[in-house]
C-alpha cells in the first residue's frame, strides 16, 4: 500500500470494468479487493456502476498513468477477525442459531445443486446455510449496486440481520466478499467470510452438505 501511495488518511476508490466479463461481475473483484483492504485499515469505497457508468455520465478519463509519492501505510489486527476458518462454519451451522451462514453462489441452482457448475466434488449446499445470491444485491451485468433499502430487504427477508454473527461464502471468494460489502452498507460489522468456500467444504466428506436435487434426499 505504501508503494502505492496509500497511507491510513488516504481515501481509495476501486472500479472495475465490466467489459468482456461474462463468467464473472466485475463487482466482484472490487468487493474481494476492498475485503482485504478494509479490514486491514484502508478507508475504501467501491465507484457504483463501474467505469462503463462513468463514462456513460460524460466523465473524463484519461491513457496517462496516475503517480502518487511512496508512503508509509500501517496494517490494523482487524484482518484476523474478518476471517472464518472450517471449524468456525461447523460450529456457526451446528449452534444455537445465534449466528448465520449465508450462501452467496450467483443463482438458486447452485444453492439446490441442479447447476452444472460445481465448485469442488459435491454439489449444493452447506445444510444449514440460506441463500442469498450476490446478483440480488448488484446487477451482474452493470455493477450497479441496489439500494440499501432493497438490500436491508433482502437480508431482513433471509432472517439474516438478526444474527450474532455472520459468515458468508461462495465457490472461490468473490460473490461472498458482494454480501459482506453490502452489510458493511448497512452498517453491519459482524461478519466473516469463509475463504476457503466450497473447494475446501466439498471435498471433506465428513462435513455436512444438503442437495436438494437429490431423490433420496440425502446428504451429498
Amino acid at each position: 500500500m505504501g508503494d502505492l501511495g496509500v497511507d491510513n488518511d488516504s481515501h481509495v476508490v476501486l472500479y472495475a470494468s465490466t467489459a468482456g466479463q461474462r463468467l464473472y461481475s466485475s463487482a466482484m473483484w472490487c468487493t474481494r479487493a476492498w475485503w482485504i483492504m478494509h479490514h486491514f485499515g484502508v478507508r475504501c469505497a467501491i465507484l457504483n456502476g463501474a467505469l462503463e457508468k462513468w463514462i456513460a455520465e460524460g466523465r473524463p478519463t484519461t491513457s496517462a498513468p496516475g503517480n502518487y509519492l511512496a508512503t508509509r501505510f500501517r496494517a490494523n489486527p482487524k484482518w484476523v477477525r474478518a476471517i472464518a476458518y472450517k471449524q468456525d462454519v461447523l460450529e456457526a451451522l451446528q449452534g444455537d442459531g445465534s449466528q448465520c451462514v449465508v450462501d452467496a453462489l450467483p443463482s438458486q441452482s447452485f444453492y439446490l445443486g441442479t447447476s452444472e457448475v460445481v465448485y469442488g466434488p459435491r454439489k449444493g449446499h452447506m445444510a444449514g446455510a440460506v441463500s442469498l445470491p450476490m446478483p440480488y444485491l448488484v446487477d451482474w451485468e452493470t455493477a450497479v449496486f441496489a439500494s440499501t433499502q432493497e438490500m436491508r430487504a433482502l437480508f431482513e427477508e433471509a432472517d439474516v440481520l438478526s444474527a450474532e454473527r455472520i459468515i458468508t461464502y461462495c465457490g472461490g471468494g468473490g460473490c461472498a466478499t458482494t454480501v459482506a460489502f453490502a452489510l458493511a452498507l448497512l452498517g453491519c460489522t459482524r461478519v466473516a467470510m469463509y475463504d476457503n468456500n466450497l473447494y475446501e467444504w466439498g471435498a471433506d466428506p465428513t462435513l455436512p452438505m444438503a442437495d436438494p436435487s437429490r431423490a433420496d434426499g440425502e446428504p451429498a
